[in-house]
């Protein structure tokens, strides 16, 4: 929903949950709209479009991106000082002007073509400096991560920052649910003793944008990640002693000097280490 100031507006069911202890008719329509302030801000210089759109005399600094199955119809004097993606449709009437690249799965010049996401209709006098066509129009997706340093506790990880809302987020195989611009702010995410955690983007097309980040505090002693250098960690070293760590082996983890085994040396190199985090 969209309320009068076309901020977006989520209802969510709570008939749905059979243990909720409020269950009410929302049939009569009436809302109050309670705007909560987030921590998170949208990412600069993007702008998003996803709903149904008639746009004129209108100036749009950094890149479009134009969600799918959102219809956006230009009718004279558009400027986009960036480039332009189109997830879902673009129809211009004349008076488009795109200083970068329009980008989309197929672009025809007037008629009236079904509108698939993708689809470009140009008509009218326009200025495009380039354009690509191709079954995977959008192959970077815009992210900010807001976390000085990303720690992981536990196995655990709080991250949060912003993306655009137009595809579907993923981190460590979990959907993220974003908000109507394209923020998140998730809590306990379960990445074990990875070192990096993996983003994907998972677009209309089909196509998916993988994105990593390293774990910052990332501390190869610190063998079960729970924040500390202690005997845990010496005794999951020593349960593999005098086995052999090749590189890109479950036991490279527990090969202090990675000198492809594990033996009394990584025990004194994690033992020095102890107690120091």
């Amino acid at each position: 929903l969209d309320d009068e100031q076309n901020n977006g507006i989520r209802i969510y069911n709570i008939n749905e949950n059979p243990d909720a202890d409020i269950k009410e008719d929302l049939s009569a329509g009436n809302f109050i709209v309670i705007n909560k302030e987030s921590s998170v801000k949208p990412i600069d210089g993007i702008t998003v479009v996803t709903k149904n759109e008639n746009w004129t005399n209108k100036y749009i600094n950094g890149d479009l991106y134009i969600g799918p199955q959102a219809v956006l119809t230009v009718n004279g004097n558009v400027t986009v000082s960036g480039s332009v993606y189109v997830l879902g449709s673009l129809k211009s009437y004349g008076g488009l002007n795109i200083k970068g690249t329009l980008n989309g799965t197929n672009m025809s010049w007037g008629g009236n073509p079904t509108l698939y996401n993708g689809t470009i209709v140009i008509s009218g006098s326009n200025s495009i400096v380039s354009s690509i066509m191709t079954d995977s129009p959008v192959k970077e997706i815009p992210i900010r991560i807001d976390n000085e340093t990303l720690v992981a506790k536990n196995g655990k990880l709080n991250i949060k920052g912003a993306t655009i809302n137009v595809v579907d987020m993923y981190i460590e195989g979990q959907k993220v649910v974003l908000d109507y611009n394209g923020c998140f702010d998730l809590k306990d995410i379960f990445i074990g003793s990875k070192e990096k955690i993996k983003v994907e983007f998972k677009t209309i097309f089909g196509n998916t944008i993988v994105r990593e980040f390293n774990i910052s505090d990332y501390v190869k002693e610190d063998i079960n990640k729970d924040g500390e250098i202690d005997i845990l960690d010496l005794s999951q070293i020593a349960l593999k002693y005098n086995e052999t760590s090749y590189l890109g082996s479950e036991n490279r983890r527990y090969d202090m000097n990675d000198d492809e085994i594990i033996d009394i040396y990584d025990l004194v190199i994690c033992s020095i280490k102890t107690s120091r985090r």
